[in-house]
């Protein structure tokens, strides 16, 4: 059996949980070790950050990263602009803690797609259509992760942490091609090479401008990458 592809699920889990980074968070405080005064603090301060990350994320994704200033964001999170710059040490704290909180959620969810036994094809295919569902169901989200991902789009220093996510994301897409060359139901090629194929076409859905209706369905999208890919 394949290294790539261990037989049990957990062990397929565990290989490719090494290959997903985890971001570390503010929000990430232990609330068993503290005091129920602690606890109840603690809580105060996830909500009103919660808020925050929001509207934040809101303003990053629509009218950019370099477009927003912390002043936006504490105007529309209804907070002072010192509350924002001590909750997230400034513009790119808060930035890491909106792609954290996302990065996070999407990673537990990619991990129970790898979990379930597929054929390569298959699972490129079941990757790209969870990106196109969560995208489609928070397109602020969609959009900031174009911006920070896509070379050109909005250069920015403060992006820098993330570019290894993005290369995480690639070996997802790499390992599940280069299966499905073996098996022989993905084209033949450079697995780098399909894979961003593969991300190009899913990005198609993130488009920076606002249409009134999809550009594209997700069958559509979906039919799209399987014939770019598959081996016919």
């Amino acid at each position: 059996m394949n290294a790539e592809r261990p037989s049990s699920t957990a062990g397929h889990a565990a290989v490719v949980a090494g290959s997903v980074r985890k971001f570390a968070s503010p929000l990430d405080v232990d609330p068993e070790t503290l005091s129920l005064k602690e606890q109840r603090r603690l809580n105060r301060v996830r909500m009103s950050q919660t808020q925050v990350l929001d509207v934040a994320e809101r303003l990053f994704g629509d009218n950019g990263y370099q477009q927003t200033s912390l002043e936006q964001v504490a105007v529309g999170s209804e907070f002072s602009v010192g509350a924002v710059h001590k909750m997230f040490s400034g513009k790119s704290g808060l930035l890491s803690a909106v792609m954290a909180r996302r990065y996070d959620e999407m990673r537990e969810d990619i991990l129970e797609i790898l979990a379930e036994p597929r054929p390569g094809l298959e699972e490129v295919l079941a990757i790209c259509g969870y990106y196109l569902d969560y995208y489609a169901a928070h397109p602020s989200v969609g959009r900031l992760h174009l911006r920070v991902y896509a070379t050109g789009v909005e250069p920015s220093a403060d992006f820098a942490e993330f570019r290894q996510s993005a290369d995480d994301g690639n070996q997802l897409f790499i390992r599940a091609i280069k299966r499905g060359q073996r098996e022989g139901t993905i084209r033949e090629g450079r697995p780098l090479w399909v894979a961003t194929v593969v991300q190009a076409l899913t990005s198609f859905d993130r488009s920076l401008r606002y249409e009134a209706e999809p550009l594209a369905t997700k069958a559509e999208l979906l039919s799209v990458v399987r014939n770019a890919i598959a081996n016919v």
